[in-house]
């Protein structure tokens, strides 16, 4: 019953999934832009949001125009369809939709579900984006160039975040510096 067990112990119905749409926009806005990453987003690191904040909306919004394309695409099997639905089938697990998982969100509750997200990133860009641009000759090396450029990217991401696990210390000490209202990282610092 204790806020770092579920936080969402003090909140609304209305705030919980007010706050569980936002974290669900966070995620897709992550998996974009990795910036800046943290291991702790306990209490109150994710603010409670109400329905009356537009962060909610936008994130509704999205989420709700990318379920609606999955949908209305459903009977065209195709890839980015299959790579939707697998990218919400498998963070609703971790969504707090269903139950609360301890922590309003966290990276890595969206690893598994990055997959379908990183195959949609390629079957537009490999696929797609030369498709809409086959006037073009250099299309293909478009695509495939922007693929290669995102995949640099998060590389060096994933290798510049590498050094704050070195240990319990490091990492808490680089998760106060984006964490600073998590009760968690102050708490263990």
């Amino acid at each position: 019953t204790g806020i770092l067990n579920d936080p969402f112990v003090n909140s609304t119905a209305a705030e919980k999934y007010a706050t569980i749409m936002y974290t669900l926009g966070e995620y897709i806005r992550l998996l974009l832009v990795p910036h800046p990453l943290t291991h702790d987003y306990y209490p109150f690191q994710v603010p409670i949001m109400n329905w009356g904040d537009w962060q909610v909306w936008l994130a509704f919004v999205i989420n709700a125009a990318i379920v609606f394309w999955a949908v209305k695409a459903w009977k065209k099997r195709s890839v980015p369809t299959w790579s939707i639905f697998y990218y919400y089938a498998t963070l609703s697990i971790d969504s707090n939709i269903v139950f609360s998982v301890g922590a309003p969100m966290n990276e890595r509750f969206v690893f598994v579900s990055s997959l379908g997200f990183c195959l949609l990133m390629v079957y537009l860009l490999i696929d797609r984006l030369p498709a809409l641009l086959e006037q073009y000759e250099w299309a293909g090396k478009l695509g495939l160039g922007l693929l290669v450029l995102i995949a640099l990217g998060y590389g060096w991401k994933t290798f510049d975040r590498v050094p704050a696990w070195q240990d319990k210390f490091t990492l808490n000490q680089e998760a106060i510096k984006v964490s600073t209202n998590s009760a968690r990282a102050n708490s263990f610092m």
